[in-house]
């Protein structure tokens, strides 16, 4: 008896390896957008922190001029009699939370008013990054931070006040914070416009 070639089900050759192929290219793909993914997540994560630590600095400015107030200080400072320098137009400065943060204490503890401080001030003549580096609580990452006073009267974004008495109780405030991305420092500026609003 003579037995013929028997076709059995099955896969050829060819069909695994193009099963194998597609199967590799949906693999492949899959991860370069998971990578990409991650990629953009960070860079979305470095600047949502730089903004978040350009707006600390603000507000520790804002805190600045409410204690000044508070001690019947001029709004932007006193080098002799504030607890703060006086912040100059056109200096740029190094505002950082003190590592022990808040601290609270009554009036009566005899405690000196500058110990008591949150905020660490001091002067930069140029952009000095190991001076602005930011740390602390909650900041992971290597970020430069400074703030840096300009005269509002003369910005072309504030023209309404140009000439007018309020100048001089007028304060523009620019928050820079700088990351390192890549091979470069990428910043994020933040600005806003404080006022004597006690005058």
């Amino acid at each position: 008896m003579k037995r013929g070639f028997v076709n059995k089900e099955g896969f050829s050759l060819v069909e695994v390896m193009i099963g194998i192929m597609v199967l590799g290219v949906a693999i492949v793909t899959a991860t370069s957008i998971l990578v990409g993914l991650l990629k953009v997540n960070k860079m979305n994560l470095d600047v949502l922190k730089s903004y978040y630590l350009a707006q600390e600095g603000v507000e520790a400015v804002r805190n600045i001029r409410d204690t000044n107030w508070l001690n019947n200080l001029p709004f932007n400072g006193d080098d002799e009699a504030g607890l703060y320098p006086k912040f100059r137009v056109g200096s740029r400065y190094v505002i950082n939370l003190k590592e022990e943060g808040w601290r609270f204490s009554s009036a009566d503890s005899g405690v000196n008013a500058r110990g008591v401080l949150p905020f660490d001030v001091f002067e930069i003549d140029e952009l000095d990054l190991e001076a602005s580096l930011v740390s602390g609580v909650g900041v992971e990452g290597t970020y430069y931070r400074y703030v840096e006073f300009l005269d509002a009267c003369s910005n072309p974004d504030y023209e309404e006040y140009r000439g007018r008495d309020e100048c001089d109780d007028l304060m523009l405030v620019r928050a820079v914070v700088s990351y390192p991305k890549g091979d470069k420092l990428e910043r994020v500026v933040l600005e806003t416009l404080l006022t004597n609003w006690k005058n």
